[in-house]
């Protein structure tokens, strides 16, 4: 049974070696054309110096009314997960009572009541911790906000780069390899 690359040659077309050479390459990434960059490196690189040139000119009073709001949202989002960490820690310890309180019927059902004890100790331990009562919520000045997000675009800016570069580099590559192949038949 011929492939998708050697059906031509099967079906008794006219093919020559560069062009089942160049239909073998798609295999290789999906076509015998010149490949162009990923536009995704240089957009996000775009974005990020974009976003560091308008850092400079914040409003300081707005930026201030917004880290004031997200500190709210964040007091409120801790409060929740304490009490739904408080709630759940409530059914499983009462489902824990009633389970230590419960007569098994027989010997051979205590396995049964010792594995009930196992799940809800186990599950517990897994779903209630103590993450929100730790979380540190603060609420930073638009001076701290400025400096920390300036420190993070300026790594994402030298990734994105770096990233970028090797993309390019990997596409003159293929583009090589690619010419080197086509001009190897003539």
């Amino acid at each position: 049974m011929p492939s998708q690359h050697t059906a031509k040659i099967y079906n008794r077309e006219d093919i020559s070696l560069k062009e089942f050479a160049l239909e073998c390459t798609k295999s290789f990434w999906g076509g015998g054309e010149e490949l162009t960059p990923a536009p995704y490196y240089e957009e996000s690189l775009e974005k990020y110096k974009k976003e560091l040139l308008e850092l400079d000119n914040l409003d300081t009073e707005e930026l201030s009314r917004k880290l004031l709001d997200e500190y709210s949202d964040n007091i409120k989002k801790k409060e929740k997960g304490i009490s739904i960490n408080i709630e759940r820690a409530m059914r499983y310890d009462a489902m824990l009572e009633n389970i230590k309180n419960w007569n098994a019927p027989s010997d051979e059902h205590d396995k049964l009541k010792e594995f009930m004890i196992n799940q809800v100790v186990e599950s517990k331990s897994f779903d209630v911790s103590d993450y929100y009562e730790k979380l540190e919520v603060k609420l930073i000045t638009p001076e701290e906000y400025i400096k920390e997000r300036r420190a993070c675009l300026i790594s994402d800016i030298n990734r994105f780069t770096r990233l970028s570069n090797e993309e390019n580099r990997r596409v003159e590559g293929c583009n090589l390899w690619l010419k080197q192949l086509k001009d190897s038949f003539n």
